[in-house]
């Protein structure tokens, strides 16, 4: 397996699907990636993450063992194995050795050489962020816990991947709980 150059992404090396399938979720998560992307081509399956914003290949593994790690992954997050023709969408959880928690969601879409899986790499935080610690500028925050007190309306929150948007919707909830 060939690895990319400019991301530290060691070659996978187990011979269980289990093990090789849990070592990538790792080594993607350990470098801070927000997505693992697995895309089937005509000669194997590309492994890709995006990190810092920008989807980088790291690896390909041949036909026969990529859809055998689609297949394991399927049966992680509780997707139908028989389900090729349409889009379908799971999650699972995964503790890797160093103690850290990711939750994983996973996104199957059928193309013309087999399933595309995106996965999303979650990251979870025992520390609940609070709205005053976002950096929010000064004249800002009292906008947004006046539109939090409103009766009506929507707060649209928007953004790149990575960008906060699940922590500030986090943070706001803490605040509406009294937090």
């Amino acid at each position: 397996m060939s690895t990319a150059e400019s991301i530290d992404f060691k070659p996978v090396e187990a011979e269980d699907v289990e093990d090789a399938v849990a070592t990538v979720l790792d080594q993607a998560s350990q470098m801070g990636a927000s997505d693992l992307v697995l895309a089937t081509t005509e000669t194997g399956v590309d492994v890709a993450v995006r990190h810092l914003g920008i989807v980088r290949r790291v690896t390909q593994i041949g036909r026969d063992e990529g859809r055998r790690w689609l297949a394991h992954i399927k049966v992680l997050a509780d997707i139908a194995i028989d389900n090729r023709r349409h889009p379908a969408e799971g999650r699972f959880f995964r503790e890797r050795p160093d103690g850290h928690k990711i939750d994983l969601r996973v996104n199957t879409i059928p193309t013309l050489h087999g399933e595309d899986f995106p996965i999303r790499l979650l990251e979870r935080n025992s520390v609940l962020q609070r709205l005053d610690g976002l950096g929010f500028e000064k004249h800002i925050l009292p906008l947004m816990t006046a539109m939090l007190h409103s009766p009506g309306g929507l707060i649209l929150v928007t953004g790149p991947t990575s960008s906060g948007k699940t922590t500030t919707l986090y943070a706001a909830l803490h605040y509406l709980n009294g937090g």
